[in-house]
């Protein structure tokens, strides 16, 4: 019999955790030790000690059970790592040049996260996105990046993962289109549509459904005028919180995972607006400032319009009362700097 590749291993562990039944702090525990490299973590392994003796007669018997590499979770996982070869060479570029250490001089940087660095590099004319750890190498933090990619990798506006590495702590993803929110000027936020904000509630309904966690970070959200809203760094559960057995209880939750998405993304867009940049207060920067704070209106406005339209319940009650109180809070700021400029045309 062939020796099992380090990826396979890696992909069928990764597989068996998430679906088989072990513990979920050994499961962790099992992960991390592939920042080692380790090929035998469950791979003939029987005494370490009473629970992995347990999860590796488990492992077995799952393996049996799912058809080994014909497993379609084994095979995405698997096909995630192997991919990573192809981007190898772009990786160690990086690190040659000592890319995190002069990031900010470098056109290829993207930004940074709390626990990685995020470059940009073309492979076959198209621009992926490269996170290079900051510190220790996380494996539990790439399966838990893995896990919520698979599930996702049919959702539109969801950031696509096309690779990973454990050992080296490393996630490639397609590039996201357009610009962060954060930046956005109120020329592109004018542009944004109803249809765009309707797709954006589609998606985060499918989030919710898939028991995704996302980020709710203003860094995470991208608009693109002809893509429209875009969601970056979000990953899988350690254990799902939904498929409980009780549909009631699913549903509840769902229900609170889609609330707070569309809450958390009414406050990042009423909230980080350039208009907290304040250099000065002549009255043509206040205006832009302004043109920014009405495109945000507008926005939330409509937003407020699709919840209203496809919640019910608690839910549209809550929803609404959070956006309600956003767009009260920016119509606040645009009277603030309305008034800034009278007082500018009367001095």
């Amino acid at each position: 019999m062939a020796k099992k590749s380090l990826e396979t291993i890696q992909a069928q562990t990764s597989a068996f955790i998430a679906e088989g039944d072990i513990r979920p702090g050994l499961g962790e525990e099992i992960i991390d030790s592939f920042r080692e490299q380790s090929v035998d973590s469950l791979e003939g392994v029987s005494s370490r000690s009473f629970d992995m003796a347990a999860a590796a007669k488990a492992y077995k018997t799952y393996l049996k059970r799912v058809g080994g590499n014909r497993h379609e979770t084994i095979a995405q996982i698997g096909a995630l790592l192997e991919n990573f070869k192809t981007f190898q060479p772009r990786v160690d570029q990086l690190r040659s040049e000592g890319a995190q250490y002069c990031k900010y001089s470098r056109p290829d940087y993207l930004g940074s996260g709390l626990h990685s660095d995020v470059f940009v590099v073309d492979v076959d004319n198209k621009e992926y996105a490269i996170r290079l750890p900051k510190d220790e190498i996380r494996p539990t933090a790439i399966n838990w990046r893995i896990k919520g990619s698979i599930a996702a990798q049919n959702v539109p506006h969801m950031e696509k993962v096309v690779a990973a590495s454990y050992k080296d702590g490393i996630v490639v993803s397609e590039r996201m289109p357009g610009v962060e929110l954060f930046r956005a000027s109120a020329e592109n936020l004018r542009q944004v549509t109803q249809e765009q904000v309707e797709d954006l509630f589609d998606t985060f309904s499918e989030s919710a459904r898939l028991d995704l966690v996302l980020d709710p970070s203003p860094h995470n959200y991208f608009y693109d005028t002809a893509h429209g809203f875009g969601i970056i760094d979000y990953h899988g559960r350690t254990r799902p919180s939904t498929h409980s057995g009780n549909s009631a209880q699913d549903t509840a939750i769902k229900n609170r995972l889609l609330s707070e998405a569309l809450t958390h993304f009414a406050l990042v867009i009423s909230e980080v607006g350039f208009y907290h940049q304040r250099p000065n207060k002549t009255s043509g920067y206040i205006q832009s400032i302004m043109d920014n704070l009405f495109a945000r209106a507008e926005i939330l406005d409509k937003l407020k319009s699709v919840c209203a339209n496809r919640l019910n319940g608690e839910t549209k009650e809550g929803v609404d009362k959070s956006i309600s109180q956003y767009i009260r809070g920016v119509k606040a700021v645009i009277r603030n700097y309305e008034s800034q400029i009278e007082l500018n045309g009367s001095s």
